[in-house]
């Protein structure tokens, strides 16, 4: 059986570019995270979150320390984006969440880490802490629709 995948549904309505739209026109006076810090990110301001107009990535790869659900045979392709919102004393990955040690990446390379995770036989494509990178990732997603991408999707998120 042929498994549904309804981003690509989405993709065919034309639905999935008018969430794209929406979640930039977000950015316009952010409200992407918790902390609805409204700043205007499509001028270049950056709010509490320090997000930009590219993604900033910790690292990625097959992860195989989440649920049974979530690692399969392949692993989980996590994703972990730097300036998780919030902002836990004990964080086990402070350096990632809130000193942003990361790289950053165009949303047509995250697109092609979403690709290159698929390639390697990853069960999923999980993002970690991604709310605030959301016009980023439905950019790369509504790209990658149309090509024959077929992995599931998993927001480990904080999102509001």
């Amino acid at each position: 059986m042929k498994e549904y995948l309804i981003y690509r549904a989405l993709a065919h309505t034309g639905e999935l570019s008018v969430r794209k739209e929406k979640a930039w026109k977000e950015s316009e006076y952010c409200a992407l995270c918790a902390h609805l810090c409204g700043v205007n990110r499509l001028r270049g301001e950056k709010g509490v979150r320090q997000a930009g107009d590219n993604v900033q990535i910790s690292g990625y790869g097959p992860h195989y320390s989440e649920e049974d659900v979530l690692v399969g045979t392949g692993g989980s392709g996590t994703i972990f984006f730097t300036g998780c919102n919030l902002q836990c004393v004990f964080c086990q990955n402070w350096d990632i969440s809130q000193l942003r040690e990361g790289e950053t990446f165009s949303t047509q390379r995250l697109g092609e880490i979403m690709l290159c995770l698929e390639e390697r036989g990853c069960h999923n494509i999980n993002l970690v802490s991604p709310s605030h990178y959301l016009p980023q990732f439905l950019s790369a997603q509504n790209n990658l629709a149309h090509d024959h991408f077929s992995r599931k999707r998993s927001f480990s998120t904080s999102c509001r």
